[in-house]
């Protein structure tokens, strides 16, 4: 029975007569009905939400102008995000194009063709599993005309030359150990001699993924491997720091996978102290998930940007998009792969880095 306590302007008030959508792959999980349930999604309330107010602008407008969408990765995971754009900035031509019957199948049907291929498992086994290429690409194009790519090189944007590097770390005689521990899971979990609630192939998977970045995060009471992946970067951030101060370089390091809070141990705090003991002043290093609203995110990349904060470590989500700190930027680490699996994740990560308005030449 509480009242009400503003009095709201809705959307249809404000008679806007565009709509800019910047970071526009955060809208692409709206809702999808096929009968491939690989694709099936009941999508998310932004998109939902982003979906009707553009409906509402093309009734108003009847015109495919009316929208701006940018990203950097406008498909990242599914084709049906292809799918999506097309409903998002032509619906009336999509729903021709179809034949009046604008349906994510029919779509595929014209578009993506299955395929069988063989890949290794998380168990180490190889299975058969279904994949999609795309087909009839040049009338795909000829369809999607409404986007305009444009790349950097070819506007003339200037930015850094990028070395890119692997560093590769043995495995030690306890990661060796779990590999083997790790197939006979999964030999357990296909037999279904254990219960889904007891390991799964999810856990399996996260698992692997923790034992492969540093064992400790399994048990902590295991030894710290002095030629971990963790102690290996270390090494490298210590020599471009000495190496980077006469410009006050920054470094950045992406680590979605034991992040500060929640556990006895983290990797982010095992790797501050290590650089404060290898000479980097503490008020040098800085976690992203120390900023916990957008004025903080913002002093903390401006300190970034000053040369104040040398090194700073975060997650893809925390100081992936829209994040500029580019300026004296030096060097960036994939310590692992992003969490959620994509490359699109990757190229977040690196428009870190490879971005207008950093002073270096080479990084």
């Amino acid at each position: 029975n509480r009242e009400a306590k503003d009095d709201a302007i809705f959307f249809d008030e404000i008679k806007p007569d565009t709509l800019c959508f910047d970071e526009s792959h955060t809208l692409k999980n709206l809702n999808v009905e096929s009968k491939d349930n690989g694709f099936n999604s009941d999508g998310s309330q932004r998109a939902q939400d982003a979906y009707s107010k553009i409906s509402w602008l093309y009734r108003q407008h009847g015109a495919d102008q009316n929208l701006i969408m940018a990203s950097g990765t406008p498909i990242s995971n599914t084709f049906a995000e292809g799918f999506t754009l097309m409903r998002y900035a032509m619906p009336e031509r999509f729903e021709a194009m179809m034949g009046g019957q604008p349906h994510f199948d029919r779509f595929a049907s014209i578009f993506i063709k299955p395929e069988t291929t063989i890949e290794i498992g998380v168990d180490g086994h190889y299975k058969e599993r279904s994949r999609y290429s795309i087909v009839n690409i040049p009338e795909l194009m000829g369809a999607m005309d409404f986007m305009d790519v444009r790349y950097a090189d070819d506007l003339g944007i200037e930015r850094p030359d990028i070395k890119r590097t692997i560093l590769t770390t043995p495995a030690n005689e306890v990661q060796e150990v779990f590999r083997l521990e790790i197939a006979q899971r999964a030999e357990a979990i296909k037999n279904r001699s254990v219960e889904p609630d007891e390991d799964n192939y999810l856990k399996l998977a996260s698992d692997g993924r923790k034992a492969a970045l540093d064992i400790r995060l399994l048990d902590p009471e295991l030894p710290d491997f002095p030629d971990s992946k963790i102690n290996t970067v270390i090494g490298e951030i210590v020599k471009r720091y000495e190496q980077s101060s006469d410009v006050l370089g920054t470094q950045a390091v992406f680590c979605d996978q034991g992040v500060p809070g929640g556990a006895s141990f983290d990797l982010y705090n095992d790797m501050k102290t290590k650089l404060i003991n290898q000479g980097i002043p503490a008020d040098q290093i800085a976690f992203a998930h120390d900023a916990n609203n957008d004025a903080q995110r913002e002093q903390l990349f401006e300190r970034i940007n000053r040369g104040e904060i040398r090194v700073i470590i975060g997650s893809t989500e925390k100081m992936g998009t829209g994040t500029n700190m580019q300026e004296r930027m030096v060097a960036l680490y994939h310590l692992d792969a992003p969490s959620n699996m994509r490359p699109s994740g990757v190229e977040q990560r690196e428009g870190r880095i490879i971005r207008q308005g950093n002073i270096n030449k080479e990084a």
